[in-house]
C-alpha cells in the first residue's frame, strides 16, 4: 500500500469544525508531515509515525476502523503502508516486536495484546510493578518474623500459622523464586481477554485459556523447548482484567498467585472439604494446618496483599471472590 501523502492524509481526515482533532490524532498528523519532512525520510521519522499511530489506533480500540477518520479508508492505507500484511478482525493495534537481547527485570508483550484495549494494556505495567514490589517487600519483612517476634511475625502467623523455623524457610525461599522470576528474567505476556481469535502467539500453546473464569497461567520451568528458556512465561486471562489494583484479590496478588503454582508448586490445597480460597479459609488453614498453609497459593497472595494494604491505604473493603479457574497441563493457572 502507497503511504498518502501529507496533504491527502489531512483531507481525508478532515470532518466538520462540531468533529475536533484528538491530540493523538494531531500527533499522527505531526509525525506524518515531519517523515515527509527534508532532508530524508529517516528511520527515526518512520519509528515515530508508527508510534503515533499506534498510539491513536490503542485508544480507539478494536472498532478503529470505524472511525469517522477512516471514513474514506485513509487510516488503513497509512496503517498498511507501516505495518504490511493482513488487518486482523478485532485486532486494537500491533504492539513493539520482542528484542532479541531482552533486558531482565522487563515485560514484553507478546503478538496477542493487539487485541487488547487501552484500558487491558494499561492494567499490564501496573501488575508486574506492583507484583514486583509486593514480592520485594514481602521477602524483606518475612526475614525480621524470622529473626523474632513483632508485627511482622504476626502477620506471618496470620497466613502461614504457628511460627516454625522449617516453614518459614519454604516460605522465604517461595518468594525469593517469584523474585527471581520477576526481577532477573525479562517476562513476556500473553493476552488471553476479548476478541482473541485466530492462531496462537505462543509456539506451546496449551489450549484455550479464554473462558470468562480464568484469571491466569504460567509454564513451569523449564518451558517447553520450543520456548525461548530466558523468558518467564505469564498467559492472563478475562478474569484478570477484572481485578482491582489494592485490596486482596488484586491484579498484583493475581500474577503472584499464579507464579507461585508455576515456580514453587503451590495447590489450592483442599481443606474440610473445600478449597482453600478468600481470606477467611487462608486464615483457618493457617490455624489448623500450618503444614498446608505453606503449599497454599492464595496465602502467598493474600500475605504479599497485606503488605500492599499497608503501603497504600486502598479504600474500601477486602473481597473473597470465588474459586479461580484450575486445569492441569503442566501450565499451573489460577
Amino acid at each position: 500500500m502507497v503511504m498518502p501523502t501529507y496533504d491527502e492524509w489531512m483531507s481525508d481526515t478532515k470532518r466538520g469544525i462540531l468533529t475536533p482533532r484528538s491530540k493523538r490524532l494531531e500527533a499522527v498528523d505531526a509525525a506524518l508531515k515531519d517523515y515527509y519532512k527534508a532532508p530524508a525520510k529517516t528511520p527515526q521519522k518512520l519509528t515515530a509515525l508508527k508510534n503515533a499511530l499506534n498510539a491513536w489506533i490503542t485508544y480507539k480500540g478494536a472498532g478503529w476502523r470505524t472511525s469517522t477518520r477512516n471514513k474514506n479508508g485513509m487510516v488503513v492505507q497509512l496503517y498498511t503502508a507501516l505495518f504490511p500484511g493482513p488487518i486482523v478482525a478485532n485486532q486494537a493495534a500491533p504492539v513493539p516486536p520482542i528484542p532479541t537481547n531482552p533486558v531482565p527485570g522487563e515485560f514484553y508483550l507478546a503478538p496477542s495484546f493487539s487485541y487488547a484495549n487501552t484500558l487491558a494494556r494499561n492494567e499490564v505495567p501496573k501488575a508486574l510493578k506492583r507484583a514486583k514490589l509486593l514480592v520485594d517487600v514481602a521477602y524483606r519483612k518475612i526475614a525480621v518474623a524470622k529473626r523474632g517476634a513483632g508485627e511482622d511475625r504476626d502477620t506471618y502467623v496470620t497466613w502461614f500459622g504457628a511460627f516454625d523455623q522449617a516453614r518459614i524457610t519454604t516460605v522465604m525461599n517461595n518468594l525469593k523464586t517469584i523474585y527471581d522470576a520477576l526481577w532477573l528474567k525479562p517476562v513476556v505476556l500473553y493476552y488471553r481477554g476479548n476478541n482473541v481469535t485466530g492462531p496462537s502467539d505462543c509456539a506451546a500453546e496449551p489450549g484455550n485459556l479464554t473462558p470468562e473464569d480464568f484469571f491466569g497461567a504460567a509454564w513451569k520451568p523449564p518451558a517447553p523447548a520450543t520456548l525461548d528458556q530466558r523468558f518467564t512465561y505469564i498467559f492472563l486471562g478475562k478474569a484478570f482484567f477484572t481485578s482491582g489494583v489494592y485490596d486482596n484479590d488484586s491484579i498484583g496478588g493475581v500474577i503472584i498467585h499464579e507464579l507461585t503454582h508455576a515456580m514453587c508448586g503451590t495447590d489450592d490445597v483442599v481443606h474440610n472439604g473445600q478449597e482453600t480460597y478468600g481470606e477467611t479459609l487462608c486464615q483457618r488453614l493457617a490455624v489448623d494446618r500450618p503444614d498446608l498453609a505453606i503449599k497454599n497459593a492464595d496465602s502467598y497472595e493474600y500475605l504479599c496483599e497485606n503488605y500492599q494494604n499497608k503501603l497504600f491505604k486502598p479504600s474500601g473493603v477486602a473481597l473473597n471472590l470465588p474459586a479461580k479457574a484450575s486445569i492441569n497441563l503442566n501450565l499451573h493457572p489460577l
